[in-house]
């Protein structure tokens, strides 16, 4: 029923306002990709989406959620290409965060004194049941979350001070 909804609330990228985030969209997230270049056989959308923004964002510190996709290590090692952390704990965080995977919203506010104007935070299976859905409204609430992108297996979070804040549903 989750997903019922999801798809016919969501929109396509004609409804992105922002050129900034619709120039992402469609040029990244929306991009195509072989499945060979993320090193796993079977990819998901959500792994591929995760690929192509560790490639074009590039982050040095990172935060993976211990519960994240089995694939998401993999994943990030192909993309970047000089990593200077991982942290798979909340308490062995480096002092900022370029890019986070997080499953909750305890991480969240874990790691969200760590976040820069430029970093992204993707949040994995944000649909899977009701409790994690809250949790993700209330992420969108949180003052210094500037734009998400939820596409149902992922939601891309973005701190931009010049974007105006917005939540999106897209396919």
């Amino acid at each position: 029923m989750r997903y019922l909804t999801y798809l016919l609330i969501s929109k396509t990228q004609y409804n992105i306002h922002s050129p900034y985030l619709f120039k992402l969209y469609c040029e990244i997230i929306n991009s195509t990709i072989p499945n060979k270049k993320l090193g796993i056989t079977h990819p998901r959308r959500g792994d591929k989406i995760t690929y192509k923004l560790a490639n074009t964002f590039q982050p040095k510190n990172i935060y993976i959620s211990s519960n994240s996709n089995t694939y998401t290590h993999s994943i990030i090692n192909n993309a970047v290409y000089k990593i200077d952390t991982i942290a798979t704990t909340t308490s062995t965080l480096p002092p900022t965060i370029d890019m986070a995977i997080i499953t909750s919203i305890d991480e969240w506010n874990a790691i969200k004194n760590k976040i820069h104007d430029s970093s992204v935070v993707i949040w994995q299976n944000q649909h899977r049941n009701k409790q994690i859905e809250q949790e993700y409204e209330m992420l969108k609430k949180d003052s210094i979350v500037k734009v998400t992108l939820d596409m149902y297996s992922i939601a891309i979070v973005l701190f931009l001070p010049r974007l105006h804040k917005e939540n999106y549903i897209l396919r």
